[in-house]
């Protein structure tokens, strides 16, 4: 488990980096806080570390699944379940093709529907992120792998 504090979204290179290095795709990082937490903000700082724009980063509220081929292999995932109120056959058949896929990192906001589907894939690498908002200007954040 690993803790930060943010104060500025700059602060949260060091969450996106961390989990970028810790990374052994494909990996899966769970992200659960409040709306306005900061949890599209820490996608974006994902991507840029990967090398994309934070303009290019979308919020996939109501698209659901924004993808982004990266140099190489590797795709980043973006998912926003917030709009979700059951799994349906679509969505969990899309899943598990994004997971096949062996240079992945599947970044998802909203997890919580998830949690028992996710245990069928034991060997996959899961981290859970819990953001925290303790005031307007600051969140902490708390990093496991699960």
């Amino acid at each position: 488990m690993k803790k930060f504090v943010a104060h500025k979204i700059t602060d949260l290179e060091a969450v996106a980096i961390e989990i970028i290095t810790r990374s052994s795709f494909p990996t899966i990082i769970l992200v659960e806080g409040d709306l306005g937490a900061g949890k599209t903000a820490l996608a974006k700082k994902i991507g840029e570390q990967l090398g994309l724009s934070a303009n290019q980063i979308k919020s996939p509220t109501f698209s659901m699944l924004n993808s982004y081929k990266i140099s190489g292999n590797l795709t980043f995932h973006h998912l926003d379940l917030y709009r979700q109120k059951q799994l349906d056959e679509i969505l969990l058949q899309t899943l598990a093709e994004i997971i096949e896929d062996r240079h992945a990192l599947v970044y998802i906001e909203w997890p919580q529907l998830l949690t028992e589907w996710l245990q069928q894939f034991p060997l996959l690498q899961k981290f859970k992120l819990v953001i925290e908002m303790k005031s307007k200007n600051e969140r902490h954040l708390t990093l496991t792998e699960i």
